[in-house]
């Protein structure tokens, strides 16, 4: 018996499984052959192997509801039926929203998508003795306003009577874990570039005020 006798006997169609592909004929021992001898008896068993197929999934980190891709996409090779477990990876600035998944790898390339928002942090401003900054909460000592990493922030340019501002001074270190995102006392003066992130506290550094003043004097007799 023959791959085409068994093709035939099914309407010239072989016998098609879903995330399998043909192998081979074979007996009871296991290997395969291209054809197999039947015995006269009709005690003979033949067997029809088949080969698990794989297939491609892809793992796409993306921003919100769009097609904004935050990381480098990750594609791994599954056999079909293959158990798989996808979980959101760190990505800085960001935090995990939907698509994790687990499951069992379907007969086809599967595609699955992590979203993230953007995670809000706070820019806290001591003023050291200077004005109120206009259109900013005050908590405590400090002007707080809100910044992400997905955009530069703009700083508050302060006043104070008799001074010049000259810039804004990181409080204290700011880390992540081992990274240093602000280091203490390095300076910035009207932007925190895109793509920074984390709670920062800064002090405003003040300088004599360079305004001059002009006197016009008369004789007086």
């Amino acid at each position: 018996i023959t791959y085409n006798m068994i093709a035939a006997a099914n309407g010239d169609t072989f016998p098609q499984i879903a995330g399998f592909k043909y192998a081979g004929l074979g007996i009871l021992s296991g290997e395969t052959y291209t054809e197999v001898k039947i015995a006269g008896d009709g005690t003979s068993v033949v067997n029809v192997y088949y080969k698990r197929l794989s297939y491609t999934l892809t793992v796409n980190y993306l921003y919100g509801d769009t097609d904004e891709v935050l990381a480098t996409s990750a594609s791994n090779s599954y056999a079909y039926g293959q158990a798989y477990d996808v979980k959101a990876i760190e990505i800085k600035g960001y935090s995990y929203v939907s698509g994790e998944e687990s499951g069992n790898m379907p007969a086809a390339d599967k595609t699955i998508n992590i979203r993230y928002k953007e995670i809000t942090y706070t820019i806290s401003y001591n003023v050291d003795g200077g004005n109120a900054l206009t259109g900013l909460e005050k908590d405590g000592e400090y002007y707080v306003q809100t910044y992400t990493v997905r955009a530069a922030a703009a700083l508050a340019q302060p006043t104070k009577t008799g001074y010049g501002f000259e810039y804004w001074k990181v409080e204290e270190d700011v880390l992540d874990g081992d990274t240093v995102l602000y280091a203490k006392d390095s300076q910035f003066t009207s932007t925190i570039t895109k793509g920074k992130y984390g709670n920062v506290k800064l002090v405003a550094v003040w300088g004599a005020d360079t305004n001059s003043v002009t006197f016009n004097l008369t004789n007086v007799t």
